[in-house]
């Protein structure tokens, strides 16, 4: 049995001024054609509605509100446990800013939490942007609580983060790459110890014996050293030390250079 006065979020002795105050502001809320016909907000209107047109009609409301009495009186001590009945995400991957939309509905609890979100309406729908890129996958759980009976009951959602494992595969060809270097110098002869005397230079010119790894920017193709992190390595364009500027390499990543460092 729907519980007219939880949907309006009104008391059971509430006037009908109170009911039509309530029911303005909830209709214009959740009318479909004010969120692009969504489903969800279609069944929110329609329950919205009924409630009004049972609450504001005195023969309807007296008859309701004796099922609801009786209801309660049927469940006294033991009261009606809270329910989740919806709690869904629109993606199943994102991407670091990306928009994901949370849509959820419960009953019988008066309070309900979202995480990482906090305290939310026992009904509704949250936007959240994702500035996350160090967690494979996204965690959401939904609390529903009735503190009347001290009972709650909880549900999450995954969401995959494409983000963490594009810079994962990224990351790892580089120290693949850096690990190759490490043992090819490793078992060089005497004769590439000489060479490599040789050929040995400061460290801001560019040195041609050197596997540098080279990144494509709008600004032109960069080289830098095998790394784990830029910080502090010398940047090359066009095999001079890069101007100072802001260098975007993709996978939401770029460097700063500064005196021909990175920052």
């Amino acid at each position: 049995m729907k519980d007219y006065y939880y949907i309006l979020g009104i008391k059971p002795n509430a006037s009908n001024e109170e009911i039509k105050k309530a029911y303005r502001k909830l209709s214009l809320k959740f009318h479909p054609d004010k969120n692009d016909g969504d489903l969800f907000f279609q069944e929110r209107f329609k329950d919205i509605q009924e409630a009004y047109e049972i609450l504001i009609d005195i023969n309807k409301r007296k008859e309701f509100d004796t099922k609801l009495n009786s209801l309660n009186q049927q469940n006294q001590g033991s009261n009606f446990n809270p329910e989740i009945i919806l709690f869904n995400v629109d993606k199943k991957s994102c991407e670091y800013n990306d928009e994901i939309t949370f849509t959820w509905k419960t009953a019988n609890s008066n309070l309900v939490k979202i995480s990482p979100f906090g305290a939310v309406e026992p009904i509704g729908q949250k936007r959240f942007i994702v500035k996350n890129f160090k967690n494979p996958y996204l965690n959401f759980e939904i609390t529903a609580i009735n503190t009347n009976i001290n009972r709650q009951i909880s549900s999450n959602v995954k969401v995959r983060n494409n983000t963490y494992f594009e810079l994962y595969e990224h990351f790892k060809l580089v120290i693949k790459e850096e690990e190759k270097i490490k043992y090819e110098n490793s078992s060089k002869s005497s004769n590439s110890q000489k060479k490599q005397q040789k050929t040995n230079r400061p460290p801001y010119e560019y040195d041609i014996t050197k596997n540098y790894v080279q990144y494509p920017t709008s600004k032109g193709l960069i080289e830098i050293e095998p790394c784990v992190s830029f910080k502090g390595m010398y940047v090359f364009l066009d095999k001079k030390l890069a101007p100072d500027g802001k260098y975007n390499l993709g996978f939401l990543m770029n460097v700063k250079v500064k005196d021909g460092k990175a920052i």
